[in-house]
């Protein structure tokens, strides 16, 4: 289950949409999935979703998603952190039996990737990759070519983030998979040591950005899997502020 969205869709729904400012202390509905944001200058953008066929205990239901594309304003206008965000609205409860027997837990070349083991006889799927910053061409591209639409707006890209992505597909047709892209400037360095990983990271990938994806992995399965739905984002710096003149 994935989602793609073309350039040209891309800058449609964009021009279209930006405006209204998410506030740091409100929650967005993806779907089943409330999310909480951390900081300000949040907005939230609407992206046209078909939605999914499933299968399970010998029936196919054609399920409902919802996707939304959620961008963060730092004090310079750059945006640091971007999420495209999926999940099911509805198939939670009404399937089981769902199986996974292709899925991958597998990035780009260069990323840091971890997750469910393939098998025959799935019956969830979780994965986690993060990329170094800049190191990932085509979904790099893809935010990219939204430059013409935020040149409207006079706001920017960051010119370096890592590309993460953190998914969990349960066996109840229930789903959220988080695309983000996070300027390195925006994660904060994380004390807890068992957060860092027991092999050598790929060039580029840092410990923290391996760190913050973990914990980002660990709210997205673990809203999956509760009633509420609720997804705590993992909190991030403020990165871009002006410097102060003497």
């Amino acid at each position: 289950m994935t989602t793609k969205l073309s350039a040209a869709a891309t800058l449609t729904w964009l021009l279209l949409a930006l405006g209204g400012t998410v506030q740091a202390t409100e929650v967005v509905s993806v779907g089943r999935v409330d999310i909480q944001l951390p900081g300000e200058g949040w907005q939230s953008h609407a992206v046209p979703d078909q939605g999914n066929a499933i299968s399970g205990i010998g029936l196919t239901h054609r399920q409902q998603t919802e996707t939304r594309v959620l961008l963060r304003r730092a004090p310079d206008q750059t945006i640091d952190a971007v999420f495209i965000v999926r999940a099911n609205v509805t198939g939670k409860g009404r399937f089981s039996g769902v199986r996974f027997p292709d899925a991958r837990c597998e990035g780009p070349a260069g990323t840091f990737a971890e997750g469910d083991p393939p098998s025959p006889a799935a019956r969830s799927f979780r994965c986690l990759y993060v990329s170094a910053p800049g190191a990932v061409g085509d979904p790099v591209t893809y935010f990219r070519q939204m430059q013409s639409a935020l040149d409207v707006t006079s706001w920017k890209l960051a010119p370096s983030m890592h590309l993460m992505a953190a998914k969990q597909y349960a066996n109840t047709g229930a789903f959220l998979d988080v695309t983000a892209l996070v300027a390195p400037e925006a994660l904060p360095t994380l004390t807890d040591a068992t957060g860092q990983a027991a092999e050598p990271l790929p060039a580029g990938v840092t410990p923290a950005s391996v760190q913050w994806g973990r914990l980002l992995q660990k709210a997205v399965t673990d809203s999956v899997y509760s009633i509420r739905g609720k997804l705590p984002v993992p909190d991030l710096l403020t990165s871009g502020a002006p410097s102060q003149s003497k």
